[in-house]
């Protein structure tokens, strides 16, 4: 189904130029189809920023067909960026801070829903603790989530 351009991300420009369904914010919002939120985190060197976008959001924007799918891209402000890519992130990415405090609407059951809203971000909580001490969980071969050293599950 469709992805929205919910931003200026120019991903969704190219992508619609290359053929595939991008439907703008204004579109979506007066169709009956539900949406789908997706993070994406792109702790992808500069130079591959961009093209981690486009295959990420080719990838889910084909893949099913009864959702719109809304992406938020973000990454972590302590990965070493150039100028031009600080930029880029400052003026198209959301920060994890308010990926985390967006208010989704609560189905029955809203307790639930926040226990594993909760659960969801433990890992990335993580992330981000071992990306501003230098290092990753991965490289100091802990075990998290079901990763060690030598890569097996």
């Amino acid at each position: 189904m469709p992805l929205v351009a919910s931003t200026k991300l120019p991903t969704f420009e190219q992508l619609r130029l290359e053929g595939e369904n991008v439907v703008s914010h204004d579109t979506a919002v007066r169709q009956d189809i539900r949406e789908l939120h997706v993070g994406l985190l792109n702790m992808m060197p500069d130079a591959a920023l961009a093209a981690t976008e486009r295959q990420f959001f080719r990838l889910i924007g084909q893949s099913n067909q009864i959702a719109q799918f809304y992406v938020h891209p973000f990454t972590f402000k302590e990965l070493p960026r150039s100028a031009e890519a600080e930029a880029y992130v400052a003026q198209y990415y959301e920060t994890f801070d308010a990926i985390k405090a967006a208010e989704a609407p609560a189905p029955a059951g809203g307790r639930r829903q926040h226990a594993l809203r909760r659960a969801a971000f433990t890992p990335l909580r993580h992330l981000a603790r071992a990306v501003r001490s230098g290092g990753t969980a991965h490289s100091r071969g802990e075990r998290r989530g079901g990763c060690t050293s030598g890569g097996k599950r």
